[in-house]
Parts: structure tokens; sequence; C-alpha cells
């Protein structure tokens, strides 16, 4: 069992330590940070977010208040649709990265958010997939490695801690968010407009994109 505002360290996956831990409903909201072992050879990683970086995030809820998007018979995150660009980039950095997701969640859905990840992102593995507390910060649920590793999110207050953590930070711009001069910026909303118009993406324009943006955060992470 784990106690309130405790921190860990464990050799479980995210999930399989969620699974485990027989409290973990009453303490999740409280837990301050799960450290979990990074690479034996200590290799930066790139952390995606789901909500409105992998995957849309619906500004009116789909018909649905805020509380009940949380509710587990709703399924709303289970159901978000993929943002297929940022999916592709993920996969491009995987053949040469560690690639891995970070995402806030209550722990009423994990379950589903963890279904999504395997549905669309299949190429990112169980010890690379882990989720914190909402609003908790992200910095303190991952490898212990965000110092030289990337945050891809479209939430500022993620990548601020991040960014105060030593990481390095890329703002995912989506359709209901804004660009910050903080950060880099990644803009794929038009791109996600383009694939979904011209063969999934499957065309010179997003080939080359995803090229450019690949190898601009392999040089942000190795610089």
């Amino acid at each position: 069992m784990i106690s309130n505002n405790d921190y860990r360290m464990t050799r479980l996956s995210c999930i399989q330590y969620i699974k485990n831990t027989e409290n973990i409903n009453e303490v999740w909201n409280d837990v301050k940070g799960i450290y979990y072992q990074r690479p034996v050879n200590r290799t930066s990683s790139v952390y995606f977010d789901i909500d409105g970086t992998l995957a849309y995030f619906y500004r009116d809820g789909k018909g649905l208040t805020y509380e009940e998007m949380f509710e587990p018979e709703n399924h709303y995150f289970r159901n978000l649709e993929p943002h297929t660009y940022m999916i592709k980039l993920a996969e491009n950095l995987s053949l040469t990265e560690d690639v891995c997701v970070i995402s806030s969640a209550d722990i009423r859905t994990v379950e589903d958010k963890y279904e999504w990840i395997k549905e669309y992102a299949p190429f990112i593995k169980d010890d690379n997939i882990f989720f914190c507390p909402l609003g908790a910060d992200k910095t303190r649920f991952i490898k212990n490695n965000a110092a030289g590793s990337v945050l891809i999110d479209d939430y500022n207050h993620n990548l601020d801690m991040w960014q105060q953590s030593g990481g390095i930070c890329v703002k995912a711009v989506n359709s209901i968010n804004s660009p910050s001069d903080r950060y880099h910026n990644l803009y794929h909303s038009d791109k996600e407009k383009y694939i979904s118009k011209y063969d999934n993406g499957n065309n010179e324009y997003i080939r080359d994109s995803l090229n450019d943006e690949t190898k601009l955060i392999q040089v942000l992470l190795h610089n």
C-alpha cells in the first residue's frame, strides 16, 4: 500500500503499479511522485501528452459535462479521435529514440487511456506508458529523466514545470490553444486537416513535414 503524499520508486511499469496497489483509488490524487527506474544507459526520452496532443480534446466535451467526462461508463477518453499526424511523428521518433507517453488522468480513466494507446500507438511499450494525477507535476511520474528529455504537450502549465526541471519543451499547437513564445511550437492542426483530405498523409508534404520535425526534435534531444 502507499500513503498520501508519498514518493515511491518501482521496477514495475506504471500500469502494473496502478493495478497492483490496492488503495490506489483512495490516494491517487494525493500522491506527489512515483519514480520509475530510468533505462540502464540513462538515455533521455521524448514524452508525448495524450489529450490535445496525440488525441483530439473537445472543448464541448462531445455533449458531456466536465464531471461526466470522467465517469467510466461514458468512455470519453477511450473514444477520443487520434491526431494522425502526431501519432506518425511519435512512430517516426520511436525508430531511433526512447518514446514515451505521460498523461494526466483521473484514476477512473486510466484503463480507457491505456487501451487507447494500445490501439493507436502500439509501438509504445508498456514500460514507456506513464500516468499522473490531474494537475500533478509530470516530471515526478516518469523515469526520473525529465532533465534533458523532451516533452511535447499542449498545456503551458505542464511545459512550465518541465522546463523548471531542466527539460526541453515543445508545445503542440492544436485548434483550441495558442502558440507560445517561450517554447518551440509544433503546429499540427493544419497538417491534420491535410491528412484527412489527402490520402491519410501518404504524400510529399506530410512526409517532408514529418522528416523535418523528427529531425528538429532529435536535435533538441541531443544538442
